[in-house]
């Protein structure tokens, strides 16, 4: 089941580095490194996520916001540290 979105008409557009060498791209400061309001799971409840990110980093918020089948909102934090 899908449900209206509340996110707007923005698309969210990621970089793209077609090189094995990426020190050539220089320093990603980007704060939000995947955005996907469509993003579906598994019957289990996962989902496999693939996006490019800064080596600069050494900690990730993961938020996760969502509306569940029976129509409850859902929202998930979770802290990396590398």
């Amino acid at each position: 089941m899908v449900y209206g979105l509340h996110s707007g008409g923005r698309v969210f557009t990621p970089p793209r580095y077609p090189d094995a060498d990426k020190s050539s791209y220089g320093f990603d400061y980007r704060n939000t490194v995947y955005w996907n309001p469509s993003q579906l799971f598994d019957a289990s409840g996962h989902a496999r996520l693939d996006f490019y990110n800064t080596d600069a980093a050494k900690k990730f918020l993961i938020t996760v916001e969502g509306i569940s089948d029976d129509g409850n909102t859902v929202v998930s934090r979770h802290l990396i540290v590398k």
